[in-house]
């Protein structure tokens, strides 16, 4: 909650982007670790806002490379901007991004599409997915896109995410 309460207009993202990377992490019927995985590195990705607003991913695994996580957290900060396509900073693409990095990918872009900014709105629910949808196999991994989809629909996401859309 650092991070969030540093900006005031994240109020609670950074908690946000965590708990959806765990739920779609669990939609993908991921083992434990690796649900424990894409949540805490959803929710700590951006810590490195406190001191580099510019390479927050970077000096975000930079600040956690000594912490002994039970999995890859650090490796999935840094690999959570990395487009599906292979165009991304590091050039990974496809399967060779981590699974974990390729959901918090995805549950980090939902979350910002939906956060209302500068005193507008953001996107409502299916306007963010169809973005997401429209961006799968390029940006974004399909399989993960699909499985965010099915949780909004059918596992309750769309009301247990309601509150993305009022924030401030």
């Amino acid at each position: 909650t650092i991070v969030d309460k540093r900006d005031p207009t994240s109020d609670t993202r950074s908690s946000d982007v965590g708990e959806v990377a765990r739920s779609i992490a669990e939609e993908l019927e991921l083992e434990r670790r690796d649900v424990d995985t894409a949540g805490f590195a959803g929710m700590l990705k951006n810590l490195g806002t406190l001191f580099d607003a510019e390479k927050s991913i970077i000096a975000s695994a930079n600040l956690l490379m000594g912490i002994d996580f039970e999995g890859p957290v650090v490796e999935t900060i840094r690999q959570a901007e990395e487009r599906f396509d292979g165009k991304g900073p590091q050039g990974l693409g496809g399967e060779d991004i981590l699974l974990t990095a390729r959901v918090v990918a995805v549950a980090a872009a939902f979350v910002e599409l939906t956060c209302p900014r500068d005193g507008g709105s953001g996107l409502t629910l299916e306007e963010a997915t169809a973005r997401l949808l429209q961006e799968s196999g390029t940006v974004f991994d399909r399989r993960v896109v699909s499985a965010l989809l099915n949780h909004l629909e059918n596992h309750g996401g769309a009301i247990k995410w309601a509150h993305f859309l009022r924030r401030n």
